[in-house]
């Protein structure tokens, strides 16, 4: 299992990822953290509750909202021990050498962080990431050059409010209320008037 979800660029600028509800974005990478490499996952619905810090009912609605899109399925999967038999979700990943994409890394969510965040944090923290870039100056690692977008850290985010607020399904001040939370939790900071946005946990 990858240490990452690798996430396309052009699915999450998308209007149809911009307009899913909060329970939708909180639980897509509880989901996606079990993934293989085919985009395979088989956790329970109390795990992703877990993992994503909401309950049951409100996971069964964010994957009601996930199913409407055509990158995210679910199937009948195979019965445990007691009987019982679970979702298997499908997930349609970037290919090995597709270009325009993004990771987000599981150590986000099993960590617990993701569940910690407040359902409006978890939604901006999807928008920051939709309309970050890598830039050199502000974000590079130690390393050779060609290191350096490979193993960065974080990314910028120069997109105005009003944009982002509308991606994240949220108002302005809510915006920059979740702009502190995510401050707090040390996923962003404030950088010569920009966002620096962090992709790993420091």
């Amino acid at each position: 299992m990858a240490s990452f979800l690798k996430v396309s660029l052009a699915m999450l600028r998308s209007p149809q990822f911009a307009g899913l509800p909060h329970s939708a974005k909180a639980a897509y990478p509880a989901i996606g953290c079990h993934c293989n490499r085919y985009g395979e996952a088989w956790p329970g619905q109390d795990r992703i509750a877990d993992l994503a810090g909401i309950d049951r009912k409100t996971v069964c609605k964010g994957i009601t909202a996930l199913e409407k899109m055509t990158w995210f399925r679910t199937v009948p999967g195979p019965v445990n021990r007691f009987g019982k038999r679970r979702l298997e979700f499908k997930l349609t990943l970037p290919g090995p050498k597709a270009k325009g994409v993004t990771f987000f890394y599981n150590e986000l969510v099993k960590s617990g962080l993701w569940a910690r965040l407040s359902m409006p944090a978890k939604s901006f923290y999807w928008a920051l990431r939709a309309y970050c870039f890598f830039d050199l100056e502000a974000t590079c690692n130690d390393g050779e050059p060609d290191e350096w977008y490979r193993n960065r850290e974080a990314e910028i985010v120069e997109a105005d409010e009003d944009v982002l607020a509308s991606h994240a399904g949220i108002g302005i001040r809510t915006l920059r209320k979740t702009l502190s939370e995510l401050e707090d939790y040390d996923l962003v900071d404030q950088y010569s008037g920009q966002i620096l946005v962090w992709l790993r946990m420091s």
